[in-house]
């Protein structure tokens, strides 16, 4: 980070809480673009976790569901035109195609727990925008 923006974020630390960060629990201070925030963590693993898990977290919102819906409405299709017959090569793939993106949900959920644990009560964020 700029020193600048530290600057602007011990400021906005201190606005808020009525201390400096280094004077409390969170001591490494960081950003985070894509929520326009400063993060305040008690080490920088602790804030990677916090960013893993938001990363995760909105991906999951914008990209997961619609190829699911997609895989849903072609299967539907598919099931009408072959008389409710899954022995056809397009039901076979759409059905696996849902099993594996159901699969990657719980991978992904995983991995957004795992990183909640580590961060979890750990880091402070405040918006600067």
């Amino acid at each position: 980070m700029e020193k600048k923006q530290i600057e602007e974020a011990i400021a906005l630390f201190e606005r808020q809480y009525g201390a400096k960060p280094e004077n409390t629990d969170v001591r490494v201070i960081d950003i985070y673009k894509k929520q326009r925030a400063y993060l305040y963590g008690t080490s920088q693993e602790v804030i990677n976790a916090y960013k893993t898990s938001q990363n995760i977290a909105r991906w999951i919102i914008v990209y997961y569901f619609w190829p699911i819906i997609v895989d849903v409405i072609l299967l539907f299709i598919c099931m009408l035109k072959y008389e409710a017959n899954i022995d056809n090569l397009a039901s076979k793939i759409l059905i696996g195609f849902g099993a594996a993106w159901v699969v990657l949900f719980w991978v992904l959920w995983y991995i957004l727990i795992q990183s909640e644990k580590k961060f979890r009560g750990k880091v402070v964020w405040l918006n600067y925008a």
